[in-house]
């Protein structure tokens, strides 16, 4: 096991988490850091998100929530129909 990870899990849960969060954020930060959820909707709806045919009409990004399995099947037929 891991020096860090034994540490870890000879800790309370709490401190475990919180030491697992400040060292992901410290790895993810040279890549630009974490997005919460709402950043990253917002980009994907000011960038990519278009109406899509196999979901009634509907953008993806507004149903990923309510309706996953759709969406996923919605994203395989486009990919699908893309490559041919």
């Amino acid at each position: 096991m891991h020096a860090a990870t034994e540490r870890w899990a000879n800790s309370s849960p709490g401190v475990a988490v919180d030491q697992f969060a400040v060292a992901a954020r410290s790895a993810y930060a040279a890549g630009g850091g974490i997005m919460d959820r709402d950043t990253i909707t917002t980009l994907v709806r000011e960038h990519s998100s278009r109406r899509n045919a196999c979901l009634a009409g509907a953008m993806p990004v507004d149903l990923v929530d309510s309706e996953l399995p759709a969406v996923l099947a919605a994203a395989r037929t486009d990919r699908f129909v893309l490559r041919g």
